[in-house]
């Protein structure tokens, strides 16, 4: 028999999300990627991963409950670290360049001040000689 997970669709003050149905829940979820813990709110499910949980068909009204199976918990933690290695995979790619300034930033950040090279925090200190 494939276990089976359950969220429920909770309306607060100043935010709606998903819940996972219990902590056991919310852990397992969470060591896969799938359940986040945020401050004042608790352990919820962003709505894309819901979405994907539920191939689309998750309600967004008060109270509302989805079912998911292993099946498909097993296949969004897959697609998520899939997506994170594409990520990295592309971070790692980004040529880094250490400024005058002394920061090391993404070539792209890379301004030229009067002074030299600057990353963005420093550039109006090295543009500005009477700083020096």
């Amino acid at each position: 028999m494939t276990k089976t997970y359950s969220a429920h669709m909770v309306h607060g003050e100043y935010m709606s999300g998903w819940r996972p149905a219990d902590s056991d829940q919310a852990k397992q979820l969470k060591g896969l990627g799938l359940a986040h813990y945020m401050s004042g709110w608790g352990m919820h499910i962003h709505d894309s991963v819901i979405k994907e949980l539920t191939n689309g068909a998750a309600p967004t009204t008060e109270g509302a409950t989805v079912e998911f199976s292993q099946d498909d918990v097993d296949r969004v933690a897959d697609l998520i670290k899939t997506i994170r290695e594409r990520r990295e995979a592309k971070r790692a790619k980004i040529r880094m360049i250490e400024c005058d300034c002394g920061h090391t930033v993404p070539e792209n950040e890379v301004m030229r001040a009067s002074l030299g090279t600057a990353c963005f925090d420093c550039y109006d200190r090295m543009s500005d000689e009477d700083e020096w």
